[in-house]
Order: structure tokens, then C-alpha cells, then sequence
């Protein structure tokens, strides 16, 4: 027995019943888990800051991996890398990536270089979540009533019948004339739409205005039209907007400054970041960064940057589509439409920020028509546009047009020509209005000592079977303050010898809304002058005023008004005396509105 207990004491374990008690060396079992990786959830710091965000990582003997979806939550730019986010990868495979595991605080430092990290971004052009647009049922009547005494026509009512619900608008505008011996009523437009603001359409059935593009011309048809609708929210930006950004060693402010006006402000954290806010210019600019620390140290960074709210942003696509009948003698006949049926349809298409392609085309009895043309953007240099369209059938020929626009802080030109050989048509040219042959225009702007602009320009245009005409203009442009400037200009045709003007005209704010404007002036051989002294009335309401005397070298004029707006409308009172004769007019503008029950009254 004694040996027994010695044996079991040498081998360090002594049995008491079924209790075991361990020596100074146990016998240990082998732990089958301490190989495998398992899941460890860390408190993330960037670059040694704290970010208090808790990420899933796994980890093996002190090493650490994790999913591309986590990596990406963290701030790692998988895409750059060409890591999907259902990929498992050991963050020591990462480039450029280095980290320090704490097993005791549960953390881990990741130091990540800005190449492969995701930028910070302040998204000022993101679409706000908006809620859906709700309609309820109502009924309203536009009216713009006028009475004028010692006229045949002693009172004329436009008037626009408004209906909706939640199936869309109903809407029809004409305007009623009572003639001492006859009345008569001729319509303008009816027709019914209903937008959706979810993808930015409006459906349109009745009297419409077909689509155009720089280069086609629109036309009023009556039938149906799908277009896209960027109006429906005013919050999308549709062209290309550059995106302005950095780095900030630690927490910084940050301010973009546009042409030295700051456009924004805001906080970024440590790390790189994108400004994505809309720069409130048109044309060529000079964009800076400047971020500032919490130790006062400030960085600035400038780049150009050049905007044109012609082209479309990347991806972005507007369309339309119309098919019916063609209207003729618009405010003179209430139903007069051509009986050949019609169509035309245009789009845009934003391939890139540089290029945006265009296409249009038309068909009626007799007639097709159809065109693409492309605006690209040259860098810093400005935009050039071209097109080119060809018409086949009754009128057969092609359209060629090319332009070029560039916007400097001290600089601006703008040119277009558009030239039709053959018997080009559209369908405008179908219903008797024929297509320019030549068409210029040249605008060359040259603003200087930040107050004064001076500018030139040409315009130049020929119909077939009718004389030219070239039309010359220059113009300076001297704003004193924002109550006082003046315009001194001058005109001449070059294809009819006397057709020529100059003009000087000076206009002074007054205070308290009112202003008064002068203008003296020599044209086609006879002296003018024009003095008019208004005071509209303030937006929410009052009273207001204008006076007006002039001579336009054969026809001397005086004028004054009166004007008050209230809650139920706008009544203007209004005497003159042309050339020795005088009368009197009222105009009352309004709405009466039907809706929940209750009928009611205010401005039109």
C-alpha cells in the first residue's frame, strides 16, 4: 500500500474518492478550439482616433480578418481594392494597411492610408427624402378681367378653369371679348396632365407644346405627350457638378470658397473628403478648399473648375414624345387643327461629364424629319455644340449647326450659326412658317473693374424669298451701387441703311421699392425719351404706384396708375393720353378657389 501511494504521489495525483486534486504539474487535456478562428467584436480607432464604432472581425493566434461588407463599413474603399463584400480577407493581406489588436480594451488600431480609404462626403446635392405628393379635390378659376374706355372692346376676361384630384390636373385658358355689338369667346388651351414625382414624368393629353432642342423648333400640337419632368424636383441638380475635396490629418472645419464667395462650411473627421455642394456659378471659376484644425493650423487647396447648366450630368437622360394634330391660327380660332396627324420626340443623354449627346426627329403626311447632335465640354476651354438633321419627303434638304460658348470671371463669348440648304422643312415649315436658311448670333462680353460690362454682339438671319438682315450692337453697362446704373447702347442693320438707334438710359433705386428709370434715344432718324416712376406694391399686400411720359418722336404718351393688392385679388386703375387722346382702364387679376367644402379668394 505504501508503495502504492507513492507511485500515485511521484506521478503528481492523488485519487480521494471521485475527487481529483492536482499537483504542482497537472496533466492537461488539449484544447481542440484553440486553432480555430472564432468571432471578436472590436472598437475600431483610424488612424488613432476614436470613432465609437463596434466591428465584427475574425480572429486566429492574434490575427485578425473580416468580411468585405465589414471592411467597408470601417471606412475601406473595398472597390479600389477589388474586394467583394461577401469576401473573407486577413486584414495583414490588405496593402498599405497595418493594425495593432488589443486583447485587453477590445479594440483595434487600423492605420489606413488615404489611397484606400473611403472619403468623408458632404452630399449637398443628394435628393432629401421627401414625402409622396398627395392631391386633394378642388376647383379654381384664374381671372385677369380688363376695361378700357373709347375702345370697340369695352372689356376682355382672360380666364384659366383649373380641376383636380388626385388622378391629375384638368385645365383650360381662353379669354372673352364683349364688343358693344357682338361677344365672343375664343379658347387658348385645354388639357389634362398628371405627374409623377417618383420618376420625374408628366402625361399630357390635349393641347401641348412640342419638344425642341437648340437646333429644332417647337410647334403647338394637340394629342398626347410623355415627357420627363425635372421640375417635379427642384432639388436635382441635372448637370455636372465637380466634386471638391482633401484630407484632414485630424478633425478640421472645412469651407469651400467659389470665385473668394464661400459657398460652404461644415465639420470632417480625420481622413480624406469630398465636398459635393453646387457651385453658385456658370462658366469658368476658381474653387478653394480650406480646412482648419483644432490647433489653428489652416491648408488651402485650388483647382478650376468650369460649369454648364446645358449638359447633363453622368447618366442622367430627359426625353419627350407627342403625337396628334398640329394647331393653326392659335388665338384666333378656338379649333383649328390641321387634319394630317403628327409626331416629334427629342432626348438627352449624359454619357459623361464632358458629353452630352441630343436626338430628335418628326414625322406628318408627307414630311419625316430627323437629327442628333452633342454638346462636349473642352476642360477649361469652354463648350462646342454641333448637329446635324436632314428632312426627306415634300420638303426635302439637311441642317447643319455649330456653336461655341466660354464663360471667363473677365471674359464671356458666344456664337452659334445654323445654316438650312435644299428645301429643309419641319413641321412648323409644313404648316406654312418655312426654316431659316442662315441664322447667327455672336455675343462678346467683356465685364471689367467689377462694375462695368462691355459687350458686343451680331445677329444675323435670312428667310427664304425675303431680304436679309444683319443687325450690329455694342454696349456698356456702369453699375454705380446696387441703386444706381447705367446703360449707354447702340444698333445698326447693315442690310437696310436706315435702320440705326442709340440709346442712354439711367436707373435709380428710390427706397422702400419704388425706383425711376430714363432713357433718351435717336432712332431711324427721330429722338425719343422715356421717364418712368414706379413703386409695385409689397408682396403681402398695399398699395402701389407708377407714372410714365415719353415721346417716341411722332407719338407723344403720358401714363399714371394705381394699383392695390389685398387678400382677394389685384385691382390696377390706369389713365393716358396718347398723341392728344385720352382714356381710363381698370384690370382686376384674381382666383376664386372651391375646395374642402368651402369656396374662397386671393391674388392671382
Amino acid at each position: 500500500m505504501h508503495g502504492l501511494r507513492t507511485a500515485l504521489a511521484a506521478a503528481g495525483l492523488i485519487a480521494v474518492g471521485s475527487t481529483c486534486v492536482y499537483g504542482r504539474t497537472p496533466l492537461l487535456l488539449p484544447d481542440a478550439s484553440a486553432n480555430l478562428p472564432h468571432d471578436v467584436y472590436l472598437e475600431v480607432d483610424l488612424n488613432g482616433q476614436r470613432t465609437s464604432v463596434i466591428a465584427q472581425f475574425r480572429e486566429l493566434n492574434g490575427h485578425l480578418a473580416a468580411t468585405g461588407k465589414d471592411l467597408s463599413s470601417i471606412g475601406i474603399a473595398i472597390g479600389r481594392l477589388g474586394i467583394a463584400e461577401t469576401a473573407d480577407v486577413q486584414l495583414d493581406a490588405i496593402p498599405g494597411l497595418r493594425y495593432s489588436y488589443d486583447v485587453a480594451r477590445q479594440a483595434v488600431d487600423l492605420q489606413i492610408p488615404d489611397s484606400i480609404r473611403k472619403p468623408y462626403t458632404f452630399n449637398t446635392r443628394e435628393l432629401t427624402a421627401t414625402p409622396r405628393a398627395t392631391s386633394s379635390r378642388g376647383f379654381v378659376i384664374n381671372y385677369d378681367a380688363f376695361a378700357q374706355s373709347d375702345t370697340d372692346a369695352q372689356l376682355a376676361v382672360w380666364s384659366e378653369e383649373r380641376y383636380f384630384d388626385p388622378a391629375g390636373v384638368f385645365s383650360n385658358t381662353g379669354i372673352a371679348y364683349l364688343y358693344r355689338n357682338q361677344h365672343r369667346y375664343t379658347r387658348y388651351d385645354t388639357s389634362w396632365n398628371m405627374s409623377n414625382p417618383d420618376t420625374l414624368n408628366t402625361t399630357q393629353i390635349g393641347d401641348t407644346i412640342s419638344s425642341s432642342l437648340a437646333w429644332s423648333r417647337s410647334i403647338r400640337i394637340s394629342g398626347f405627350q410623355w415627357r420627363s419632368n425635372f421640375a417635379l424636383r427642384p432639388d436635382l441638380v441635372t448637370f455636372p457638378v465637380p466634386a471638391l475635396g482633401g484630407s484632414a490629418v485630424v478633425p478640421s472645419s472645412v469651407d469651400l470658397y467659389i470665385n473668394s464667395v464661400r459657398q460652404y462650411s461644415g465639420n470632417v473627421p480625420s481622413g480624406p473628403f469630398i465636398v459635393n455642394s453646387v457651385p453658385g456659378i456658370t462658366g469658368a471659376g476658381q474653387a478653394t478648399v480650406i480646412t482648419h484644425d483644432a490647433l489653428g493650423r489652416t491648408v488651402a487647396t485650388s483647382v478650376p473648375l468650369y460649369v454648364d447648366t446645358r449638359l447633363l450630368a453622368s447618366g442622367l437622360s430627359s426625353y419627350s414624345f407627342e403625337a396628334g394634330f398640329l394647331r393653326r391660327n392659335y388665338g384666333i380660332d378656338s379649333f383649328d387643327y390641321d387634319p394630317r396627324p403628327s409626331m416629334s420626340g427629342s432626348a438627352r443623354y449624359g454619357v459623361n461629364d464632358f458629353l452630352t449627346l441630343e436626338g430628335h426627329g418628326e414625322a406628318t403626311g408627307g414630311l419625316y424629319n430627323a437629327g442628333g447632335g452633342a454638346l462636349v465640354r473642352l476642360g477649361m476651354a469652354g463648350v462646342v455644340n454641333g448637329s446635324l438633321s436632314g428632312s426627306a419627303g415634300r420638303l426635302a434638304g439637311t441642317q447643319a449647326s455649330l456653336g461655341y460658348e466660354l464663360i471667363e470671371p473677365h471674359f464671356s463669348i458666344d456664337a452659334q450659326t445654323i445654316r438650312a440648304f435644299g428645301n429643309y422643312g419641319d413641321l412648323a415649315a409644313r404648316d406654312g412658317a418655312p426654316v431659316p436658311s442662315a441664322t447667327d448670333r455672336v455675343t462678346l462680353a467683356l465685364p471689367f473693374y467689377s462694375s462695368q460690362t462691355f459687350s458686343v454682339s451680331y445677329i444675323g438671319f435670312k428667310f427664304p424669298q425675303a431680304l436679309p438682315s444683319q443687325i450690329g450692337s455694342v454696349s456698356y453697362t456702369l453699375n454705380f451701387s446696387n441703386l444706381a446704373s447705367l446703360n449707354l447702347s447702340a444698333y445698326r442693320d447693315f442690310k437696310q441703311h436706315n435702320s440705326r438707334g442709340a440709346f442712354l438710359s439711367m436707373s435709380f433705386g428710390l427706397g422702400h421699392n419704388a425706383s425711376i428709370n430714363a432713357t433718351v434715344g435717336r432712332q431711324n432718324g427721330q429722338s425719343s425719351y422715356n421717364v418712368n416712376a414706379t413703386r409695385p406694391p409689397d408682396y403681402d399686400g398695399g398699395w402701389g404706384w407708377g407714372a410714365q411720359a415719353g415721346d417716341t418722336g411722332s407719338v407723344p404718351f403720358r401714363q399714371a396708375q394705381v394699383q392695390y393688392l389685398g387678400r382677394d385679388g389685384e385691382v390696377t386703375a390706369l389713365a393716358q393720353n396718347i398723341a392728344g387722346r385720352t382714356s381710363a382702364s381698370v384690370d382686376v387679376t384674381g382666383a376664386i378657389v372651391l375646395m374642402d367644402h368651402s369656396v374662397g379668394s386671393m391674388p392671382f
